[in-house]
C-alpha cells in the first residue's frame, strides 16, 4: 500500500488554473513572492465546536472502523494529517492579496491551527499507534521560501510531493 501511495505522490498533478481575483493571495517568503489562490477557508470554529460537531462524530466513527478493520487484518493503522495550502501559507500572505482574504485574515490567523489540533486530539482519543503530521515540516520548508503547492491549485507540486513521500517513508522505517 505504501509503495502505491508514494508512487501516487510522485505523479504529476493537473495543470494549474488561472487565478480568480476574489481568492487571489500574495505569498511573500524569504526567497520570492508568489501569486496564488486558495480554494478552502480556514475553519473558524473553536476546537470544542469542531470536536462536538456532527461531521466530527461521523469522522470518529469512520476512524474507529478503520482501526478495528486494521486490527482484524493484523495491520498497524497509520494516520497522516495533511494540512491545506492556506494552513501552511496564511502567515506569509500579504495585505496586497484579494478582498476575500483581507476580509477573513484576522479570523483565519486566529483559528489557523484549530482543525489540526482537533484532529490530533481525536486520533489521540482513539489511541492510534502511528500518527504523522506534515504541518511542522511543511511550515519549516515554507519559512525557508519553498513553494510546496501549485500556485493556482490546492495540490502539492513536485517538491511538496517529494517532501511528503520522503517524510512518510522515513517515518515508517
Amino acid at each position: 500500500i505504501w509503495n502505491y501511495a508514494i508512487r501516487k505522490l510522485h505523479r504529476e498533478a493537473p495543470a494549474p488554473q488561472e487565478p480568480c481575483d476574489e481568492r487571489l493571495i500574495i505569498i511573500k517568503t524569504v526567497k520570492d513572492t508568489y501569486k496564488a489562490k486558495y480554494a478552502y477557508d480556514i475553519d473558524s470554529r473553536s476546537i470544542t465546536e469542531i470536536m462536538s460537531s456532527t461531521e466530527w462524530d461521523h469522522l470518529r466513527h469512520i476512524l474507529r472502523q478503520y482501526k478495528e478493520s486494521a486490527k482484524r487484518s493484523e495491520i498497524i493503522p497509520v494516520i497522516l494529517f495533511i494540512p491545506s495550502k492556506l494552513h501552511i501559507y496564511a502567515p506569509f500572505i500579504t495585505d496586497e492579496s484579494g478582498p476575500r482574504w483581507l476580509r477573513m485574515k484576522s479570523e483565519a490567523l486566529e483559528n489557523l491551527d484549530n482543525l489540526q489540533i482537533a484532529f490530533l486530539k481525536l486520533v489521540q482519543e482513539l489511541d492510534f499507534p502511528v500518527v504523522l503530521d506534515l504541518t511542522p515540516l511543511f511550515r519549516e520548508r515554507a519559512s525557508q521560501g519553498e513553494l510546496l503547492f501549485y500556485p493556482f491549485d490546492t495540490h502539492w507540486n513536485a517538491l511538496g510531493r517529494e517532501i511528503a513521500a520522503e517524510f512518510v517513508a522515513s517515518s515508517l522505517n
